[in-house]
């Protein structure tokens, strides 16, 4: 949908939650990040003549016009951090771990700063990205509450959404002071944004 995208911004944290090909999605968001972190450390170098969207009307303006201005844009770019990004992916045993080794690659030039793989089927006691969340539930809760970051679900395999919005609540209720309701307020703006 249109409305499936990424913030414009390398700041804010990103929480992705998918099973199985629902983690094809998230590949494209990678790409975006580490492709936006890559412009922004470039920029902020200064190694750009671009003038990273100032614009004024019609008319032109070089370096020497807004050396000021410009400056201020490179601190600016320079001085938000990326934020951090967590994929839960969720499949049966590692035949099923697709993408597995772009993925991990991810992880390796820190453009995914967490990779949380859940295996159902690889131990007795089944492993659903549920439970990964709920390990994680402080972390989610900091940086959905405090962090302004985004959350996106993509596959709904025998209902998966739903538990995973579940597991979210419940992580955002017990790391916070929000009473449920409270929880459930903030829940759905954050589906609307």
């Amino acid at each position: 949908t249109v409305n499936f995208r990424l913030p414009g911004s390398v700041g804010p944290p990103l929480i992705l939650v998918g099973p199985g090909t629902g983690v094809a999605p998230f590949l494209g968001f990678l790409q975006q990040r580490q492709h936006l972190e890559a412009t922004r450390r470039t920029h902020s170098k200064g190694d750009d003549d671009a003038t990273m969207g100032l614009w004024r009307g019609a008319f032109e303006l070089s370096e020497e016009d807004l050396p000021v201005e410009l400056d201020n844009v490179k601190q600016f770019i320079g001085a938000v951090p990326p934020g951090p990004v967590y994929l839960f992916f969720g499949c049966r045993n590692d035949d099923d771990f697709l993408y597995k080794d772009k993925l991990h690659a991810y992880v390796q030039d820190e453009t995914l700063t967490v990779l949380e793989v859940a295996m159902s089927r690889v131990q007795a006691e089944k492993v659903y990205v549920t439970n990964k969340i709920a390990a994680r539930g402080p972390e989610i809760a900091d940086m959905l509450l405090r962090q302004g970051g985004y959350l996106y679900i993509c596959g709904d395999g025998n209902h998966m959404a739903k538990d995973v919005h579940g597991a979210i609540r419940q992580s955002v209720l017990e790391h916070s002071e929000l009473s449920e309701e409270e929880c459930d307020s903030f829940l759905q703006d954050l589906k609307a944004r």
